[in-house]
């Protein structure tokens, strides 16, 4: 067997769910980017929310407010004159936190479908430079905590509970913010955006100097409010230090929320907030205070899917249901989130045979196949690749795990540059492998003849 690959042989099957275009959603993409370099929020002061780059067109700001408008009156009901009202008065302040919200999803966005097939469309990541995020949401015991815990565990991910990171912060005697932490968790109110944004943006940055940048972070537990959410995008977005993907909103009934709550209590959780009061009052401000936000970052994803334009991603799971129901719908969301980095890889892996870029191909690639000192790099990518690589038809993707995926399609390999040469067309199967601080690299590949 010739090193990375088996030729005219199948091997056994990977049976994993396979991400169709309907799960995908419709070709968004979002060029997010990372940043190492901790910066204390807490001296970004006012400035508002600037305008999205790209509603800076009069034209474009008059369609997008046209649209939010019918959207808004649409999903808006009465049965009296009282109601009437006070459904006006919401929907006049919804358009300008959806608006502004537009910019969330990052500065510089793009579509890319996986060989130009529009039944695989994915973000393409490969200009990366900002933190990438997914917001963790649902009310106290929703079970935020334990679904980030296997994410972490089976996907190239690192979990950020805000509200871990701000009692962490109550335990540190130096902090000058620990009594007002503590009486904000205590009495169930929120704790200023820009302490939350510090914590976290540092956090962020300590794990990418451990871990590497091809990483998504999940943010659990923010934003709760508007504030947040304003604050986020003032300080986050419009500094280009994140970009948010997507929501996992996990969903679930006040009284089985206090039932957890009592149960993680007796079992000895040590928090402060774990009774029932406490819980009572932070379900509460969640009703109020973080739902709005996830229908607002809602509206802004039907909006821009709409217009046509990239848009994060809303997840809604069940949290009502068991462990293991509820990490299967965890599964399918982070399945789509993980599959844009493999598909960047291995669109980009193509774009180095057809170009015969050794350098790139090189630095997609184990390092195993290049170990040799027999051959040139040159030399290997010839031998494997076969040449040009022609048209691709039917591909697909499948999860073998959170860090293992395999890529399979039609392909024509050509045996020079001369593309009017017919080749020879093989189904063509690449198995990726994330390899921590190194990001995606392709480890194997095989190929059977097309009959």
């Amino acid at each position: 067997m010739m090193p990375g690959g088996i030729f005219l042989q199948r091997t056994a099957a990977f049976v994993v769910g396979t991400i169709s275009s309907r799960a995908i959603g419709g070709g968004r993409i979002v060029i997010a980017a990372k940043s190492t370099n901790p910066v204390s929020l807490l001296q970004v002061r006012g400035g508002g929310i600037s305008q999205p780059a790209f509603l800076s067109s009069a034209t474009t700001s008059t369609s997008l407010a046209a649209t939010l408008s019918q959207t808004a009156e649409s999903s808006t009901t009465s049965s009296d004159a009282s109601s009437d009202s006070n459904d006006s008065n919401e929907d006049e302040e919804q358009p300008d936190h959806t608006l502004a919200s537009m910019s969330i999803v990052g500065s510089s966005v793009q579509s890319a479908l996986f060989n130009d097939d529009a039944s695989l469309p994915y973000l393409d990541t490969t200009d990366c430079n900002e933190f990438r995020v997914l917001f963790v949401l649902g009310g106290p015991g929703a079970g935020k905590g334990t679904q980030s815990d296997l994410i972490k565990a089976n996907y190239p991910c690192v979990h950020l509970s805000a509200g871990d990171l701000l009692r962490a912060e109550t335990k540190k005697e130096e902090s000058p913010h620990r009594e007002l932490i503590e009486n904000c968790l205590v009495s169930g109110n929120i704790v200023p955006v820009e302490i939350s944004l510090t914590l976290l943006q540092n956090a962020m940055a300590a794990a990418a100097n451990q871990f590497g940048e091809d990483l998504i972070f999940l943010v659990d537990g923010f934003p709760r409010n508007y504030d947040n959410l304003d604050g986020w995008i003032r300080c986050m977005t419009n500094e280009k230090v994140a970009t948010v993907w997507g929501v996992l909103n996990y969903q679930c009934p006040l009284d089985e929320l206090e039932r957890r709550i009592l149960q993680r209590a007796a079992e000895g959780s040590g928090r402060s907030d774990d009774n029932l009061q406490s819980a009572r009052k932070r379900f509460a401000t969640f009703e109020r205070d973080t739902v709005p936000v996830v229908e607002t970052l809602r509206c802004v994803q039907t909006l821009l899917d709409k217009n046509k334009r990239p848009a994060l991603d809303v997840f809604d799971i069940r949290g009502d249901q068991s462990i293991e129901a509820v990490w299967k719908e965890t599964q399918t969301a982070m399945n789509q989130i993980i599959s844009y980095d493999v598909l960047t890889a291995q669109s980009r892996l193509l774009q180095a045979i057809q170009t015969q870029n050794v350098e790139l191909y090189r630095s997609l690639c184990t390092n195993e196949w290049f170990a040799t000192e027999k051959e040139t790099a040159q030399q290997v990518m010839t031998r494997q690749e076969g040449g040009v690589a022609g048209p691709l038809s039917n591909a697909k993707i499948q999860f073998i795990s959170g860090t293992k995926v395999a890529v399979t399609y039609d392909r024509v390999i050509q045996n020079n540059s001369d593309k009017e040469e017919e080749g020879i067309t093989v189904q063509e199967k690449r198995i990726w492998s994330h390899q921590g601080k190194d990001g995606w690299k392709n480890i194997h590949f095989e190929r059977l003849p097309q009959q």
